[in-house]
């Protein structure tokens, strides 16, 4: 169905225009390139690893890739005359040709040269085995859920002895970039005691310890940060996780880092 509804909409408006007068030309192609064309010819291989691929030979594997890529050519053709899709497939250009890729680094030196380029930033999903970012669909492929790691971290506070923030996050690894924390203004804040220690937990995250902690006083979140202190310990040995300030690179740069803040004041 998906392919049936992105394929009405890729000929809706060329064929408009043709019908209003236009000179649009109709050539067909086959997109050769992406991830799920090297995935199937992995599972036929029988391979999991990146290391198989380059054992059996990467020229070799690319070959299988190229065949693979057009083994569903008469399909697609039949579902496009079945669609009154209106393309010229006697033609048809192929995305891995060099001709096709030599004309996409053109397009891309033109708007380079226009100033219609520049260098931002995109969170993407990322594969460490295949070594790409993923496309949506090429996400969808293999998605599945699962339980996340998740840890509970104690900071310790400059100004107030034996008494620490309580932690918990889902990015574990980010840990070692942290330079501050935050709190919701809108929210109460425990100081629970356990032992001889005290923690600074969100009120309503209380039930989610496993461990019986004994409430000594509460604090909205408002006000939270500025009745415990400027910040937390970072060069206590209790908190390893944080690095010694000599990467800031001077004392200036650090003046608002290990600090705690309310919402949207961070």
């Amino acid at each position: 169905m998906h392919h049936a509804l992105s394929r009405a909409f890729k000929d809706v408006f060329p064929r408009y225009k043709l019908m209003r007068g236009y000179h649009v030309i109709r050539r067909g192609g086959w997109d050769t390139h992406g991830l799920p064309v090297e995935i199937g010819v992995e599972k036929k291989l029988g391979f999991t690893s990146k290391g198989q691929i380059e054992a059996y030979g990467i020229d070799r594997f690319n070959a299988l890739c190229r065949q693979s890529a057009f083994e569903y050519i008469q399909e697609w053709e039949r579902f496009s005359d079945r669609l009154a899709f209106w393309v010229d497939m006697s033609e048809a250009y192929v995305t891995y040709t060099n001709e096709y890729i030599e004309s996409v680094w053109w397009i891309l030196k033109t708007f380079w040269d226009r100033g219609l380029l520049y260098q931002g930033y995109k969170v993407v999903p990322y594969c460490p085995r295949c070594g790409t970012p993923l496309s949506d669909h090429e996400v969808a492929l293999g998605y599945s859920e699962v339980t996340d790691p998740s840890v509970y971290v104690r900071l310790p506070l400059v100004d107030e002895p034996n008494t620490s923030l309580l932690v918990w996050t889902t990015t574990p690894w980010t840990l070692t970039s942290n330079v501050a924390a935050a709190v919701n203004p809108d929210l109460t804040y425990l100081k629970v005691r356990l032992r001889d220690q005290f923690y600074y937990l969100a009120g309503a995250g209380i039930g989610f310890t496993n461990v019986r902690l004994s409430p000594a006083q509460t604090e909205r979140g408002n006000e939270f940060c500025y009745t415990i202190g400027v910040g937390w310990d970072w060069q206590k040995g209790t908190t390893p996780i944080f690095f010694e300030a000599r990467w800031w690179g001077s004392a200036e740069a650090k003046v608002n880092a290990f600090a705690l803040y309310a919402g949207f004041r961070f």
